[in-house]
């Protein structure tokens, strides 16, 4: 069986989940914490996968193993958890189903190294099943502080979903071989590359959720789009980024995708609104 099956029954796994919490609900509302823990989980592997090598991922998709790794991990990060996530919450589970939950995907793990499409270096299944469980725990107390329409954590919640489709986009760039980023951070040119390319994203997802979060004006969220555009530039020009492929190419492929990242932060902060001003109205 190649390596990449049982990535790809986890990831039907979660689209069937999102599918069916977005039916069930009707709502923007199930998308809007599957995203926003999709980019909790980002900046959880951020540190443990990239920084400190735990474990690796080998579904066997592409032929550069870190990016390899990288790919199983979204798996993870951008599908499975965060879609088990939204349904505790959209579904009302009782606390019982987190620790079902955890041991549920500490399993999953155990069976992937058994497969010998998962290894680990210093990481422990233990270590798994407790911090699924923090996040799953994590995740509940999010939403029930989001239900109350605190300003911070919406901001937050916000940024957490924009992080994701930025970097998740990046990412996309990486395995192309379309961007890279000179930086010797790891010792190793993927690795380096993906050391670089949250912090830079985080901070795209920063300048395009204040942006919007603060005012509902248009001129800040094309500001942002310029500073973004002249960034890019000031990058390459210092030779800090490298492209395989002409520089108009890359901004023609590049910014629709900027585009569509704001638009979707711009439709998330209006959906935002209308739910605060309909929860008012009752």
């Amino acid at each position: 069986m190649p390596n990449f099956v049982p990535y790809l029954l986890l990831s039907l796994m979660a689209v069937c989940t999102m599918g069916y919490l977005v039916v069930r609900t009707r709502s923007y509302y199930p998308v809007v914490l599957f995203f926003a823990f999709s980019g909790m989980i980002y900046l959880f592997e951020y540190f443990i996968l990239v920084l400190f090598r735990a474990y690796r991922y080998m579904p066997g998709v592409l032929e550069n193993p870190a990016y390899d790794s990288m790919a199983g991990a979204l798996v993870s990060n951008l599908l499975t958890i965060p879609s088990i996530a939204a349904a505790l919450i959209i579904l009302k589970l009782r606390k019982r189903w987190i620790l079902f939950f955890a041991l549920f995907l500490t399993g999953v793990e155990w069976l992937f190294l058994r497969l010998d499409i998962f290894e680990h270096y210093w990481w422990k299944l233990p270590f798994t099943t407790i911090n699924i469980a923090f996040f799953l725990s994590l995740a509940v107390y999010w939403s029930k502080r989001l239900e109350k329409g605190g300003g911070f954590i919406r901001y937050l919640t916000i940024l957490m979903l924009a992080l994701s489709i930025i970097d998740t986009l990046a990412i996309a760039l990486l395995f192309t071989g379309l961007r890279s980023f000179d930086f010797p951070l790891l010792g190793n040119a993927s690795w380096n590359n993906m050391a670089v390319t949250l912090p830079y994203s985080l901070f795209k997802a920063l300048l395009f959720t204040s942006a919007v979060y603060w005012t509902k004006r248009l001129y800040p969220l094309l500001l942002t789009l310029a500073l973004v555009f002249l960034i890019n530039v000031w990058l390459l020009r210092i030779g800090f980024m490298t492209l395989s492929v002409d520089e108009w190419l890359y901004y023609l492929i590049y910014f629709p995708g900027s585009l569509l990242c704001t638009l979707i932060v711009y439709w998330t902060r209006r959906w935002f609104r209308r739910r605060a001003t309909a929860s008012e109205v009752k």
